[in-house]
């Protein structure tokens, strides 16, 4: 695909102009405010469809790996991470549509995407930044529960992590932390950055959650009645709970019982779509405000996982040629429209990859 004819394709742009993700009525406005500034990253996904060649790399950024966490040395930059184009890492190369980042000797283990470039973590939990001209270390990850290690949002550039005996969010647009504060020992339960949800980070201990306001550095706790309640997701302001029964409520009320959803399963994976209209789970695919279930069950092929979020109807998703559980077996990735109900194929035959959710693959630091 040459640079003219993507640039064609790319250009019917799509915006978004996301609700505030507070949960009190104070910081509903401020944040309201600053987030209606906010330059929207998504292009309409299905000119990506066009051809399997759109995931397929016409030139490959080789950054220099630094066991230092000195930057490392590449051609130039990409010159904007602002669109949402379909993303996966397979081993130490980064796939952002028809770009690759090459970043040897480190292996991709866990992968987000900020408005800057993309963080990662490698096998020796070092936490990774770069923009496909450089390579840094700017963290470390420790001491988190579940295989949620990386939180970010679908816009901006912040992300969050645990280090240890702190929840860390790093700001990729300054270079520099903006957050670091302990989270308190828990004996059971998540103790992770659940999500970032525009100038705001969930931080998960035990039955608390701690929402931090990450301009002003100021906090309010949400304690849900059933302790055993986790937070799944933070979206457009609204929460996905996660209760120990395998339901899950959706509201922008911290204490919401209902509506529930009956079918979620299996808490990290478990995602809203950028303006919360849909609620995704593994297998199942939802409309938040009727609760009506909108799976593509028709589509050909069948969509078994949601990778990522290109606007707020299309998502890319994969599915198993072989029909089993391992990840090394083949996999398809899908562009599906939630409003349609259809899925298309645009890879084929992928292996062992690393989707742009901060989530780490099964098993992913063993042996």
């Amino acid at each position: 695909m040459t640079d003219q004819l993507l640039s064609d394709l790319l250009e019917d742009a799509g915006s978004r102009i996301p609700v505030s993700p507070a949960p009190h009525s104070a910081i509903l406005a401020r944040a309201a405010r600053r987030r209606r500034l906010r330059t929207a990253r998504w292009l309409a996904a299905g000119v990506v469809a066009t051809a399997t060649a759109a995931i397929v790399a016409v030139g490959v950024a080789q950054v220099g790996g630094d066991d230092s966490g000195g930057s490392g040395i590449a051609s130039s930059p990409i010159e904007s991470f602002t669109q949402a184009r379909v993303t996966y890492a397979e081993g130490s190369t980064i796939h952002y549509g028809d770009q690759t980042i090459g970043v040897a000797p480190y292996e991709v283990m866990a992968l987000v995407q900020t408005d800057d470039g993309f963080v990662f973590v490698d096998r020796d939990f070092a936490v990774r930044f770069t923009d496909g001209g450089g390579l840094e270390q700017i963290g470390h990850v420790e001491g988190f529960t579940g295989d949620l290690v990386l939180a970010a949002d679908d816009t901006g550039s912040y992300v969050g992590w645990i280090d240890g005996d702190d929840a860390v969010v790093y700001d990729t647009a300054s270079g520099a932390e903006v957050l670091r504060e302990p989270v308190p020992a828990s004996g059971e339960g998540e103790r992770t950055v659940a999500a970032v949800d525009g100038d705001f980070a969930y931080v998960q201990s035990g039955a608390e959650v701690d929402v931090w306001e990450l301009t002003t550095q100021t906090n309010t706790t949400i304690t849900r009645a059933d302790p055993r309640d986790r937070l799944g997701d933070v979206a457009n302001g609204y929460l996905l709970w996660h209760h120990f029964n395998g339901t899950s409520v959706v509201s922008r009320d911290p204490d919401a019982e209902q509506p529930v959803f009956n079918k979620i399963i299996g808490e990290e994976e478990d995602q809203l779509s950028p303006d919360a209209s849909y609620v995704w789970a593994p297998i199942w695919l939802f409309e938040r405000a009727t609760q009506q279930d909108v799976t593509p069950r028709d589509a050909d092929p069948l969509s078994e996982g949601k990778l990522q979020w290109l606007d707020n109807d299309r998502y890319v998703a994969d599915t198993d040629n072989m029909h089993t559980s391992a990840r090394s077996d083949p996999h398809d990735l899908l562009i599906c429209t939630a409003s349609e109900g259809t899925c298309s194929v645009v890879a084929e035959s992928l292996g062992d990859i690393v989707y742009p959710d901060g989530i780490a693959n099964e098993g992913a630091w063993e042996g």
